[in-house]
């Protein structure tokens, strides 16, 4: 059995602080579960594929930047504005609240 693999020799979180910026970025950087972090903030970017967001979420924090990912759910697009707002009154009757985006 490797000693990772052996119970009493697994390794246990460290309770020192982190000593590198990436180390303190990383723990900073990912809110508790169902709560969104508090004060200011700036989005660096808006994906469709999960993996550039990962991918840039990665290179900010080797840098010591705190960040971390929302996840989104849009719905459309639709033919023109008058067709949005129809399906907009249908989610907010299923009691899902929208944000019209117009691009």
């Amino acid at each position: 059995m490797a000693p990772a693999d052996r119970p009493s020799e697994q390794r246990q979180p460290s309770s020192a602080a982190p000593s590198q910026p990436a180390e303190r970025a990383a723990l900073a950087a990912a809110p508790p579960k169902g709560k969104l972090p508090r004060g200011p903030h700036l989005q660096a970017g808006v994906f469709l594929q999960a993996g550039n967001a990962e991918e840039l979420k990665a290179k900010l924090q080797a840098q010591g930047v705190p960040v971390y990912i929302e996840s989104r759910v849009q719905v459309g697009p639709f033919a023109d504005r008058k067709e949005a707002e129809r399906m907009r009154e249908k989610l907010k009757a299923m009691g899902v609240a929208t944000v019209l985006i117009v691009q």
